[in-house]
């Protein structure tokens, strides 16, 4: 109950910034309308700033975020659009909302921050009298001074003690800004940045090299989505300063580069993470699956991958991940991959693989348990390893190997072939998780995830958004002074 009013309030504030709009048009002119649009406003010393291609993409790509992500928290692009309607009466999600609105989907916009967290929206408009007809059908109620900056009508709402809503009409464009109480700014600065960009930041060289990686990982000329975000300028703000304890983590990191796009059967996007020798530490730490291991993973419904060993990993989290990394490192787990064809224990069907890094003698410990063990196993030699092939009465048959901290775990597929193991190399992957959620029946991922969600409505809920995609993957690799996060979904 509490979890659903907090997203409806945070609804409502979403909709005010767009439904309380109003406000006098100036005659800035050259306002800029070239591939980002909004980009013009954005202010070249801004801590973060997301740029689309058009209000449309900006849409698509926020509907994806939420279909990809929300099931994890219990919701979907589906309830955010309901809670819009419910509240407000339209869905900004949809294009269709928006253009009805006055607001041009098809011309691009931004997002940014100046000096902390709190952000502005630039928002092209096609009709701005549709525009200011429609808000003022829908401001009944609402307390909203109005004052004027730099000969610029703007208009206030404050909605609770913890935010303010700012907003102005600069020739076409709709200026935007949710002011957090907490961080104290300058009144009015933000929209003072804003007209004195005039589209500096499009030259910036961070931002450069923010459009030079997203034309590269989305192979296109104009990437739909692109974002910066100066890791060090967040740190120093007041926000930042929640993350001291993650300072060890987070001090190596420089510039995020972000990059997206949805298309109708595929949406993808990248993360680019500036480390600097930190890089160094981190391919340190590195394990390496099985020479073999590509081959015999192949294109799982499931495959999930750790290749970070966590007791290296431990020093460079220490302070704000201690309590996660420190549960699993003693109880000797350090890392590893797995990958999945069948899983379905009660009828003794399992194919699938396992290798890790995990304390010597774990997994003969838990072997031990089962009973009948030691008559209904087998022991053998594959080179310098000690394999054990165990069968007995149900439990699917499978294949163990354990060689000082290196755990290899096979059934159905051949053990002996994931036994070789390679140095790990600077491309290989940090992480991976894929799912084919058509691939296996929804009751077998309901069973699968039993383990580790105990309310049946919020398991079948996440199985039900999962299974309306094809395919999820996400990987991250080192690529030079930087790791680098991918993501694809296949509808």
């Amino acid at each position: 109950m509490l979890r659903a009013m907090c997203i409806r309030r945070w609804l409502v504030v979403l909709g005010l910034v767009l439904l309380t709009a109003c406000g006098g048009r100036s005659s800035r002119g050259g306002a800029a309308r070239d591939t980002y649009g909004g980009v013009a406003f954005v202010p070249a010393d801004a801590t973060y700033a997301v740029v689309a291609r058009s209000v449309d993409d900006l849409q698509r790509v926020a509907h994806d975020l939420a279909d990809a992500f929300g099931p994890i928290g219990g919701i979907d692009a589906a309830m955010v659009s309901a809670g819009m309607t419910e509240e407000l009466g339209i869905d900004l999600l949809a294009a269709s909302g928006l253009s009805d609105l006055g607001v041009d989907v098809a011309a691009g916009a931004a997002v940014w921050a100046r000096g902390g967290v709190a952000p502005v929206m630039a928002l092209p408009l096609a009709d701005p009298a549709r525009f200011d007809a429609w808000i003022d059908a829908h401001r009944g109620g609402l307390v909203i001074q109005v004052a004027t900056v730099d000969g610029h009508e703007v208009s206030t709402l404050r909605p609770d003690r913890d935010f303010s809503i700012h907003w102005a009409v600069v020739d076409r464009w709709l200026l935007v800004h949710l002011a957090l109480t907490e961080e104290r700014e300058v009144p009015d600065a933000w929209l003072r940045s804003a007209l004195t960009a005039r589209g500096g930041f499009a030259t910036e060289p961070d931002f450069v090299a923010a459009l030079d990686e997203a034309k590269r990982r989305l192979d296109g000329p104009s990437p739909a989505v692109v974002g910066l975000v100066r890791v060090p300028a967040i740190l120093a703000t007041v926000f930042g300063m929640q993350f001291m304890a993650c300072d060890r983590m987070l001090a190596p990191v420089q510039r995020v580069f972000l990059a997206a796009a949805s298309e109708p059967r595929r949406a993808q996007g990248s993360v680019v993470v500036e480390i600097g020798a930190a890089s160094d530490t981190l391919a340190a730490a590195m394990i390496a699956p099985p020479v073999g291991w590509s081959q015999a993973r192949g294109a799982p419904p499931l495959a999930v991958e750790w290749n970070i060993d966590l007791r290296r990993l431990q020093p460079m989290v220490a302070g704000c991940l201690d309590d996660e990394v420190g549960a699993l490192v003693d109880i000797g787990v350090y890392g590893g991959a797995a990958f999945a064809y069948q899983l379905d224990v009660d009828g003794r069907r399992l194919n699938g693989a396992a290798a890790a890094r995990v304390r010597d003698g774990l997994f003969d410990d838990l072997v031990d348990e089962i009973p009948g063990i030691s008559f209904l196993s087998r022991d053998r030699t594959v080179g310098a390893n000690r394999v054990v092939d165990v069968d007995v009465p149900l439990v699917p048959a499978f294949s163990y190997s354990q060689r000082d901290d290196q755990l290899t775990v096979a059934a159905g597929v051949k053990i002996d072939g994931l036994l070789e193991r390679a140095a790990a190399t600077p491309g290989g992957d940090l992480a991976r998780i894929e799912v084919r959620p058509q691939a296996w029946p929804a009751a077998t991922w309901d069973r699968l995830l039993a383990s580790v969600m105990s309310r049946d409505q919020a398991r079948r809920f996440l199985v039900g958004a999962l299974r309306r995609w094809t395919l999820g993957a996400i990987t991250a690799h080192l690529e030079g002074r930087a790791i680098v996060i991918t993501a694809v979904g296949e509808r």
